[in-house]
């Protein structure tokens, strides 16, 4: 993790709870991508189970992860703060249908893409949580399937 990160997420770690969870619901409300992935890795680097040895790698793929969720949010007339039940379910179907980007690739996500980009819109909304923004679980009942592939 960079040292800008680093200090960016102790920072929101270190805010009162009042104004952690201003931030976090101001952030939420805008869809504001940068000030969420921020919230995330000052939960993750010192809220996780994992603390502050949460690696990058991990750091990098929930955010990008979050950089895929909020706008499918913002475009499908999801309320982050207040998503429906079933909201987490329709994510996860839109990324089993997406077909990949990049890479030359075509076809769809792989098993693991799906599963990483629901494990990290399940950080966000525990992040979410943690700053005291809102207690919804849209990804509590929300299983990647496994990768087929032995």
């Amino acid at each position: 993790m960079t040292l800008v990160r680093v200090t960016n997420a102790l920072a929101v770690a270190n805010l009162t709870d009042q104004a952690l969870r201003v931030r976090a619901v101001q952030a939420a409300s805008a869809y504001d991508q940068d000030v969420l992935v921020t919230v995330l890795h000052a939960y993750m680097t010192t809220a996780s189970r994992r603390g502050a040895r949460t690696s990058v790698k991990t750091l990098d793929a929930y955010a990008l992860a979050l950089r895929d969720f909020v706008p499918w949010a913002r475009d499908n007339g999801v309320t982050l703060l207040r998503p429906g039940a079933r909201d987490g379910g329709r994510y996860l179907a839109r990324l089993q249908t997406r077909p990949s980007q990049g890479q030359g690739k075509a076809g769809p996500l792989s098993a693991s893409t799906v599963a990483q980009y629901v494990a990290g819109g399940r950080a966000l909304y525990r992040a979410l949580r943690w700053a005291g923004a809102t207690e919804a679980q849209p990804f509590e009942e929300t299983h990647a399937p496994p990768d087929p592939t032995p």
